[in-house]
């Protein structure tokens, strides 16, 4: 249904008025029992199509316009219709495209399970999901036809079936965003995100009714106010340098010493020992004999008793 729904998407964008898919597409025709052909059937021209191309200029925008629509969350929304492993950054979902994440600011709008399969978007039996159930699906994430919706991909398959389902449902401010994330994550201009900003939806087999929901808490009210100064320290006296001046330095040596033995180094009076014992003590003295008419020096040794 992907190819379908992006010549679909095509043709409105060009200014074809009665535009339909084939619900179901070739396997449901042949489930039905109807004939098929194999024979090629050449085109027939037509002298002119009717208006200027396109006739529907807002159904397809560029990226200087998701630019915009990512600044205004009040009245606009853009839509990633990824596989959730591709809007959380966790694959690129592509060969060709190696830059993972999502346009900053995207909303998941969920679609399949890889860039092949857009199990949210069909039934099980292949055939288009309900378009009430789908509108029910966006409205949980905040995707309503009230504000500009812009779907997004990797090259604009998947996004295409997303918008023809909002173009059933009436949506006037639907758009494609048809480069999608090949062109965006290759402009450095363009801001990115990845993770996730709420848990990963939980998906129940082919058809999935997860929901996206990001919760904001937010107080009842908000008071602010202000707190007295705290006291500070007294300042201090600036630091003065002292005026020059004379230093005189007085000692006092007195002219006698006292040396006193101190308890406990005190030691009592004889029992003073000198060990080796000192030398002997030479005097000499010198004697003047006048009757001689000599002088005469005698030398007398004093050695101890003990």
């Amino acid at each position: 249904m992907m190819g379908a729904a992006r010549a679909a998407v095509a043709m409105l964008y060009a200014g074809v008025d009665d535009v339909r898919l084939l619900d179901g597409g070739l396997p449901a025709w042949r489930a039905a029992g109807f004939d098929v052909e194999t024979t090629p059937r050449a085109p027939v021209a037509v002298a002119a199509f009717g208006g200027a191309v396109p006739l529907r200029p807002r159904l397809v925008v560029d990226k200087v316009a998701i630019r915009r629509m990512i600044d205004d969350p009040a009245g606009s929304v853009v839509v990633c219709t990824r596989s959730w492993a591709e809007h959380v950054g966790e694959i690129s979902g592509y060969d060709a495209i190696t830059a993972r994440g999502r346009i900053r600011g995207s909303v998941w709008g969920h679609s399949g399970s890889d860039a092949h399969h857009v199990e949210d978007f069909e039934a099980p039996d292949g055939t288009l999901r309900d378009a009430d159930e789908l509108a029910a699906l966006w409205a949980a994430s905040g995707i309503t036809g009230e504000r500009h919706v812009a779907f997004y991909c990797g090259t604009g398959w998947r996004a295409s079936l997303a918008l023809f389902h909002a173009w059933r449902l009436g949506w006037p401010q639907a758009s494609l965003y048809d480069p999608g994330w090949f062109e965006w994550a290759q402009d450095p201009a363009m801001p990115v995100e990845t993770g996730p900003r709420v848990e990963s939806p939980a998906r129940r087999g082919k058809l999935a009714k997860s929901v996206n929901v990001a919760h904001t808490l937010l107080g009842a009210s908000m008071v602010t106010w202000q707190v007295p100064s705290p006291v500070q320290a007294p300042l201090q006296p600036a630091n003065a340098e002292p005026a020059a001046g004379v230093a005189v330095n007085t000692t006092l040596a007195p002219s006698v010493k006292f040396a006193a033995h101190d308890a406990p180094h005190a030691m009592p009076c004889g029992l003073d020992d000198t060990l080796p014992c000192p030398s002997p003590t030479f005097a000499t003295t010198r004697l003047k004999l006048p009757e001689l008419g000599a002088i005469a020096k005698v030398c007398v040794t004093l050695g101890a008793g003990l």
